[in-house]
């Protein structure tokens, strides 16, 4: 039955691959808390990056959420949420629309008339290249604008190896873009430190999505820093660009620089040259303040740059502010704030992350306010994000496991924190459902399925939840019963199955007792709601307590989690004989 259970499962990876699906089948609600499905039910039998890539509030208070299930390079799913939390029906079928482009969002725009900007990469071009920098365009209800690039789609020239989003809005409302031209060293084959040949280029896009031919030279602006690809990019008030750029090998040494709206190096700006920031490896965040400066987040530090392109000294210890809350796993994120203000989210140090980035416990996410002083206002919040999902056990026994009380999915790169046009706030990102195989031995969780849906929790200008987001959950119902089975012949394959019925996505944990105590445990993952026949792994208990038994009473108990934690219970009787 384990077998039967696993080719099934199989059968459908297959399946989902080979459909595209729009509009989403279910949809899970709390008061605060919504989680949807874009994909359908499709499942990945290899780990992604599935989920919520980025996001746009948009001026009514609705939002767009942009990313891609676990396949990687299945194309660009999109959802539009009403401030309710409720999918905007007009917007592709349902509230959902895929574009079925082989490529990986990471950002997403919003143009003056309405139109959506998705900013992704797609597969290198050439060996040797990063991956290919696209950028597709959707009208306001989520149709592909086919007058775009070529049908909807421009295939930039550049490289971008960021993933952070390397896009803004002009001051013109033109779309500019940030990334790399060139190539590794083909030498690299044979020689790990052969050179890298990269150029860090700025170019900005017209209406039609071909390059404009008044920005910079040649239709772009090259960043004089030798082996280097750009990240990201701000606009002033005044028109002017901002960009940070890092080196392709190496330790990652990160440069800013500013632009003139033209594309031309701007001579007010640390005298026209890149300046090197004090930050390695990389930099997470980049805002523009109304004053023309400008704060690099690096995820455990903060840098601000004044209008002339010096550190300022008013700012912290010589232009330099530590995060008080730091960055757990993942990255962290900047944003303007009130005033002078600006915050930066992140996840707190003290919380704890397995290998993967999913938390044990329930997600936490730290908001501070820093100020022009770069003074803290000493974590302004700590968002609680109660969302369910996580792993099962392995699907081969004897590794018999239950789920932790308050395993939560939500977390990992791709929460962010969305400030709405009325101050209030979301948090986005995606919740999952993991069914490893394998052994430990094997790296089990490389392994198995995978679904993940988009998700967001509401919360109000003061950070507090918002409870007119979503609305009341239905409770998630579990039935078992026991099947047919003998306990000194079928026992013998390390199981006791049962028959299990949901009604929900999320995890069940199930317990199987006899007198003298646990002999059967298993966390199973309900992909979709349904009825299913389950293995439950037997303990070292009851491989030695039901081989040489008959007619044994047992208690089954089950534990189920939804999606977004709303749990409930069920216990049965039967007897093994």
């Amino acid at each position: 039955m384990r077998e039967a259970r696993s080719l099934w499962r199989v059968s459908l990876v297959v399946l989902a691959g080979c459909l595209v699906l729009a509009g989403a089948s279910w949809a899970a609600t709390a008061p605060g808390r919504v989680a949807f499905p874009v994909s359908g039910s499709a499942m990945s039998g290899f780990p992604g990056d599935g989920g919520v890539d980025g996001s746009v509030a948009l001026p009514d208070g609705d939002v767009v959420l942009v990313g891609e299930s676990a396949f990687q390079y299945s194309g660009l799913f999109a959802a539009e949420l009403q401030p309710d939390g409720s999918l905007v029906p007009s917007f592709g079928v349902g509230g959902v629309v895929h574009v079925t482009v082989p490529l990986s969002p990471v950002q997403v725009l919003r143009e003056g008339d309405g139109k959506l900007l998705v900013i992704a990469t797609g597969k290198p071009l050439r060996v040797f290249q990063l991956p290919q920098l696209m950028v597709v365009r959707l009208d306001a209800n989520g149709t592909l604008d086919r007058t775009y690039g070529v049908d909807g789609v421009v295939r930039t020239g550049l490289e971008d190896d960021s993933y952070s989003g390397s896009a803004a809005i002009s001051a013109d409302g033109e779309l500019l873009v940030a990334g790399a031209t060139g190539s590794y060293s083909h030498a690299l084959e044979h020689n790990p430190q052969a050179p890298s040949h990269f150029r860090w280029v700025v170019e900005e896009l017209t209406a039609s999505g071909s390059p404009d031919p008044a920005f910079g030279h040649d239709c772009a602006s090259t960043i004089a820093v030798n082996d280097a690809a750009g990240a990201q990019l701000a606009v002033l008030p005044d028109g002017g660009i901002v960009a940070d750029g890092e080196t392709v090998r190496g330790r990652g040494r990160t440069y800013l620089t500013r632009l003139t709206a033209e594309g031309e190096e701007d001579p007010t700006f640390a005298g026209g040259a890149p300046l090197r920031t004090p930050f390695n490896g990389g930099i997470w965040g980049l805002v523009a303040q109304p004053d023309g400066s400008v704060t690099l987040d690096s995820g455990v530090a903060l840098a601000r740059y004044t209008n002339a392109g010096a550190l300022d000294a008013g700012f912290g210890s010589a232009g330099l502010v530590r995060l008080p809350a730091g960055v757990g796993y993942g990255d962290g994120q900047i944003l303007l704030g009130p005033g002078s203000d600006v915050l930066v989210a992140g996840f707190p140090l003290s919380h704890r992350f397995d290998e993967d980035g999913f938390a044990r416990d329930q997600t936490l996410l730290d908001v501070d306010a820093i100020g022009a002083t770069g003074a803290s206002d000493g974590s302004l919040a700590t968002l609680a994000l109660p969302f369910g999902g996580g792993y099962s056990s392995l699907d081969e026994p004897p590794f018999a496991t239950s789920i932790p009380p308050t395993e939560d999915s939500f977390t990992g790169n791709d929460v962010r924190l969305l400030e709405r046009p009325d101050g209030s706030y979301l948090v986005v990102g995606s919740v999952a459902i993991i069914e490893p195989s394998g052994s430990p031995k094997e790296e089990a969780r490389d392994t198995g399925l995978f679904l993940y849906d988009f998700a967001a929790a509401a919360f109000t200008p003061t950070f507090a939840p918002d409870p007119s987001f979503g609305t009341t959950p239905t409770p998630p119902r579990v039935t078992l019963r026991l099947a047919a089975q003998r306990a000194t012949t079928d026992l013998g394959q390390g199981w006791i199955d049962v028959a299990l019925t949901g009604t929900f996505q999320g995890l069940v944990d199930i317990t199987i007792r006899d007198r003298h105590g646990v002999v059967a445990q298993t966390a199973y993952p309900l992909f979709h709601g349904g009825t299913y026949n389950v293995s439950i792994q037997l303990t070292r208990l009851g491989k030695r307590d039901l081989s040489t038994r008959q007619a044994v009473p047992i208690t089954i108990e089950a534990s189920a989690r939804d999606l977004l934690a709303t749990a409930a219970t069920t216990t049965t009787h039967a007897t093994l004989r």
